[in-house]
């Protein structure tokens, strides 16, 4: 239960000038449970225990954003024969809440409510009212705890003021306590907190968990993962679940769940999830985090995978005039990380079947050319399927025709796919532009790609570049040496350019 550690109703506001500007108010409760006849109001009153604790509060209690106080409580657990001296630290305790009212004489009174300990009737969020006295520098004096009983359920109908009937008894807790300054050495919060450890210590006190885990800083309610990309989740819990340094309870466990089912060895604050992954990927997620008191579980992560998509589809329809050829070249948005696969399927109609281009050309690959009269390709209906981690996706189906050159600016022979020329010889190669085209061709560049290369170099003119026909020598240390080449033909005005097949040049064995 957290809330404002110090509300204030009177014009005068609590201003601590104290030593070192830190307050230490002893606290103690003691406990009567109730194990009454069905009926009756209080019976058998059978002392539990007392509870004492330290609230330890700085100067910023008056302000507007107070921190919060630090609330140490000990005592003893009885099992037995057996007594456990215990102790418990709440570092964000907000549950000390006072108003401050300056009298005629210039008294100051305190009067407010504090979270109470209650073991027998444990209600949710037990306040115990008090009253007291302020010090001239406005923190806490002497505080008295109202005695205030505490049942848990609700009461039934039997006479008497909230009256609980759990089987044939009524149980409840009496408590009431008192508060008084307590004198400490030291002027920090971390030294006074450590002080008063330090005392407990020396009495045989051990620190036990004293509240569940508390999730602060807890999981998105959405997020989106790239097939192949990682990202790491990571809860941060109250810092006071955790033992320190010679404590002896256990640390809060973790266990992260996919789809509500428990991932085996994800037992850590953090989880990383990758998409498309089998063991993670999308999915709902959360975590339990125990301890010996309780739990919490935080936020349901919801991972949705970002799907890979065409970015630069095919053409649905596609004319292949002469002897042109056309280069599908298909783009990915987002770009997968895992890499993908790539098919192309040809069809001798729409509707299929479709069947995987036979070699040559290669057809597991993005980019795919197709040549009019070619027996593996020419005319007919194509798509591309891309697999990913996270599925296949298909590309449009592009239906390829041919038509004659007529006046068109097209090739009327274009270079093959592959050739190869004995390393002492050459090979021309002749590319042949429509003569009866409108426009007519205008100029010609040829460019070549270094062998293993994908990017193309103009060729100057000097070197034949950009002539109708291009020799290759089979040497390859020669600049015309094997590679691949092509040649881009430009027409008159109105400017058009058509581009020859890649033809990778080998040096004959």
């Amino acid at each position: 239960m957290k809330s404002t550690l110090l509300k204030t109703l009177a014009a005068t506001s609590l201003v601590a000038t104290t030593h070192g500007a830190i307050n230490v108010t002893g606290v103690s409760f003691k406990e009567r449970g109730v194990n009454a006849p069905a009926g009756t109001i209080i019976s058998n009153p059978g002392t539990v225990g007392t509870t004492r604790g330290y609230l330890i509060l700085d100067s910023t209690v008056s302000t507007a954003t107070p921190n919060k106080a630090t609330y140490i409580e000990y005592g003893a657990i009885r099992d037995g024969g057996d007594v456990t001296k215990y102790y418990t630290i709440d570092t964000d305790f907000t549950e000390f809440r006072a108003d401050l009212i300056s009298g005629e004489t210039g008294g100051l009174r305190l009067y407010g409510h504090m979270l109470a300990p209650v073991l027998v009737a444990a209600t949710p969020n037990p306040q115990i009212p008090f009253s007291g006295t302020a010090l001239g520098t406005n923190f806490p004096n002497r505080l008295s705890f109202d005695q205030t009983a505490f049942q848990t359920g609700g009461s039934d109908a039997l006479a008497g003021p909230r009256v609980l009937t759990a089987g044939s008894s009524t149980l409840r807790s009496v408590v009431s306590g008192s508060g008084a300054p307590v004198a400490v050495r030291a002027d920090t919060l971390a030294g006074v907190q450590a002080e008063l450890i330090a005392r407990l210590k020396l009495q045989n006190y051990v620190r036990i968990a004293g509240e569940a885990p508390e999730i602060t800083t807890d999981l998105p309610l959405t997020d989106t993962i790239q097939d192949g990309v990682s990202k790491t989740y990571t809860v941060a819990l109250d810092p006071d679940v955790f033992p320190g340094s010679g404590d002896t309870f256990a640390a809060p466990t973790f266990q992260w769940y996919k789809n509500n089912v428990a991932i085996a060895g994800a037992t850590t604050a953090s989880l990383v999830i990758t998409g498309a992954q089998a063991t993670t990927g999308a999915g709902s997620y959360k975590v339990v985090v125990t301890n010996a008191v309780g739990s919490d579980t935080s936020n349901t992560l919801v991972v949705t995978p970002v799907v890979t998509a065409f970015l630069a589809d095919i053409p649905a329809t596609l004319t292949l005039n002469g002897a042109n050829s056309f280069t599908f070249v298909p783009t990915l948005n987002p770009t997968p990380v895992t890499p993908p696969t790539f098919q192309w399927f040809k069809a001798t109609a729409a509707a299929g079947p479709f069947n995987p281009v036979a070699s040559p050309p290669t057809s597991n690959v993005r980019r795919l050319t197709v040549i009019p009269g070619e027996t593996n390709t020419g005319a007919g209906f194509y798509r591309l399927d891309v697999t990913t981690s996270a599925g296949t996706i298909s590309s449009t189906v592009c239906n390829v025709t041919t038509a004659v050159a007529g006046t068109t600016f097209c090739f009327t022979t274009n270079l093959p796919r592959t050739n190869s020329v004995a390393f002492s010889g050459t090979l021309v190669l002749s590319p042949v532009v429509n003569a009866a085209a409108n426009p007519a061709v205008a100029s010609r560049q040829w460019s070549k790609a270094a062998p293993g290369s994908t990017t193309f170099v103009d060729i100057p003119a000097g070197s034949g570049g950009t002539s109708a026909t291009f020799t290759v020598n089979g040497n390859d240390a020669a600049a015309n040496g094997p590679g691949t080449y092509r040649m881009i033909a430009t027409s008159a005005a109105p400017v058009q350019t058509i581009t020859t097949v890649e033809c990778v040049i080998t040096t004959a064995p």
